[in-house]
């Protein structure tokens, strides 16, 4: 699999304490960056 450069990457930055992400979280982020994969991230890992 080739690297993205990590800017082009839908990410969402999420504590590691969290168990799920609000539906809001992620229609924000589909609205700003439609993408057919979304990343989370936690404590600077995919």
């Amino acid at each position: 699999m080739k690297y993205i450069e990590r800017e082009k990457l839908t990410v969402i930055n999420v504590s590691e304490d969290m168990d799920a992400v609000s539906v809001d979280t992620l229609a924000g982020v589909m609205l700003d960056r439609p993408s057919n994969v979304i990343y989370c991230e936690s404590g600077e890992k995919l």
